[in-house]
């Protein structure tokens, strides 16, 4: 049959080596078609399908297929939607010979793959992840699972409660932590991440994360200090000692948070150690979304001691970086974190107003009380 490739990282869909650019919901619209072929479907199927958490017009589904029709007009023959009369619409295509590339099927292939995305991840390289992905003709393909990453570096934050193929494992880190960004609900954070490590609700990568990460982030967000101070203790002598050594993904990440906390708790000594030893983290190991987040830090430090252009500079910088990464969903902890010192240590009321209407202007991107509405619907069935 006509094997088609549907590629999360640009929206595309490739067959025989042609690709064709897809809106968002004509993506999820094909592949819902594709995935069920020969089935037919009637209209309210399809928008219970694609448009879960919508109200869409009656006519949403036809204008749909009439441009998906039209944009896969020069597959015609060997890819095609039908009307079946007086129901609906199925998808059909024919059979034919074209085997996959050799090369996906090689072990070591796939093995330097990740690597290489993994390497492009780390460094905070966005677009490149985007673009690597893109080489259909080279035989890269996403690795499996690799969706929840790409939705987040997009920002496409209503994948997460729309998306029916991935295990609910797999998104609920991310979807609390989406929840955090639109609510900053910290108290409620902890108790979903307390209970989801409990319970093991967690993929073992997402719940090594939540445990290390999440939870010492959330404490420090939540003010609850001392705590964050006992549970760093804890987790860098027994939980997870590995993450202090500086080769480990989360150790850059883990530092930010130990030098907000020393921050949040006023100890200038801590605070300058930490930043000497930082800058020299990221001479070497210039990761980017982490190096945002350090600049905005230390431009936090700056105002802290009346140096306020230097600090606002420095916290522009920060988000430039941040913006750079095209990690969009980064965009919002880069902004939280601004907000959180801003609104504590009130040394900028003009700088807090301005960050306050960044972060309004992004969350209206997602109807965010609609968004937040179908998050704690699947948070509290897993947490009651």
């Amino acid at each position: 049959m006509a094997q088609l490739h549907f590629h999360l990282a640009d929206y595309t869909v490739t067959w025989n080596g042609e690709s064709i650019p897809l809106l968002r919901k004509e993506f999820y619209l094909l592949q819902y078609l594709y995935d069920h072929s020969p089935q037919a479907f009637s209209r309210e199927q399809l928008l219970s399908a694609v448009w879960p958490m919508e109200t869409p017009s009656d006519r949403t589904v036809d204008d749909h297929i009439y441009r998906l029709r039209k944009k896969l007009g020069s597959w015609f023959g060997t890819v095609k939607i039908e009307t079946v009369k007086g129901y609906g619409y199925k998808l059909s295509y024919e059979k034919e010979n074209h085997a996959p590339l050799p090369v996906i099927q090689d072990p070591e292939f796939q093995e330097l793959l990740q690597q290489v995305l993994g390497k492009y991840h780390l460094y905070g390289q966005g677009e490149a992840v985007n673009a690597f992905l893109s080489k259909k003709e080279m035989g890269i393909e996403a690795p499996q699972g690799y969706e929840v990453i790409l939705a987040y570096l997009r920002g496409d934050l209503w994948w997460f409660v729309e998306d029916q193929k991935l295990p609910m494992n797999e998104k609920l880190y991310f979807i609390i932590i989406i929840y955090q960004s639109l609510t900053r609900d910290y108290a409620k954070v902890i108790s979903y991440f307390e209970q989801g490590i409990k319970q093991n609700a967690f993929s073992p990568k997402t719940h090594f994360e939540a445990k290390t990460l999440g939870l010492f982030f959330s404490y420090v967000f939540n003010k609850q200090f001392r705590r964050a101070n006992d549970y760093y203790s804890q987790l860098t002598k027994d939980i997870a000692p590995e993450i202090t050594d500086e080769e480990h993904g989360f150790y850059p990440y883990l530092m930010n948070v130990r030098l907000m906390l020393a921050l949040c708790e006023k100890d200038q000594d801590e605070v300058d150690l930490l930043l000497i030893k930082m800058e020299t983290f990221f001479e070497r190991k210039p990761y980017q979304r982490e190096l945002g987040v350090f600049n905005i830090i230390k431009g936090v430090n700056l105002l802290r001691n009346g140096e306020n252009v230097k600090g606002r500079e420095m916290i522009e910088n920060g988000f430039s970086i941040t913006k750079g990464t095209h990690f969009k969903g980064h965009l919002f902890l880069a902004l939280d974190l601004t907000l959180f010192f801003l609104e504590l240590d009130g040394t900028d009321p003009g700088l807090l107003k301005m960050i306050q209407e960044r972060k309004n202007k992004l969350k209206l991107e997602y109807h965010p009380s609609e968004l937040v509405k179908e998050i704690v619907k699947i948070l509290d069935i897993h947490f009651i």
